[in-house]
């Protein structure tokens, strides 16, 4: 029976683009002559596409089960594809939430420890400045109160901090 008169029989649904290609080059490398048959259509813009596929290859019934050995080796190719890339996908959300980690601690830190360090060296050399200005006049009585208030604001930020980076240390020791 000539190929032209033969039956043609569905092998495959389709349900994205590259399977139908794919298929329709490895069935015609394996000599199969295969008719790809779209239901895509812009009206319904992919609606039924769960449902029914985009589309369906036949081939002429004498290479029907030919072609369903090609499909389903490509099958199981694909979903060993789609196990190995579940698996680096994994592997790279747990690099990320690593990373994630990493950053996270970096931005506590510089909240809670460089910030306070920061401001407590800047009042430090505020009450610096303080100090040698009200040492430099003649009225040292008048500016002592705001040399103290300078001294005790310039230190304050520094011993938060010092506490933070025990409390820190402390957590870190409990958590091993």
């Amino acid at each position: 029976m000539s190929e032209s008169k033969s039956r043609w029989v569905k092998v495959y649904t389709f349900y994205e683009i590259f399977e139908q290609q794919t298929l329709e080059e490895l069935l015609q490398k394996n000599g199969i002559s295969a008719q790809c048959i779209s239901r895509d259509d812009s009206a319904y813009d992919g609606l039924f596409k769960a449902s029914i596929g985009l589309g369906i290859i036949r081939v002429p019934q004498e290479f029907a089960e030919e072609a369903k050995e090609i499909i389903a080796s490509f099958e199981k190719e694909k979903q060993v594809l789609n196990k190995e890339v579940y698996e680096d996908t994994k592997k790279m959300k747990k690099e990320y939430e690593k990373d994630l980690a990493v950053r996270h601690k970096n931005i506590y830190f510089f909240i809670n420890y460089v910030i306070p360090v920061l401001f407590g060296l800047i009042f430090l050399a505020a009450t610096v400045i303080l100090a040698i200005s009200a040492f430099s006049t003649d009225n040292r009585g008048e500016k002592g109160g705001l040399i103290l208030v300078a001294l005790v604001s310039g230190i304050f930020p520094l011993i938060v901090a010092y506490t933070l980076a025990k409390e820190f240390k402390a957590s870190k020791k409990a958590k091993c």
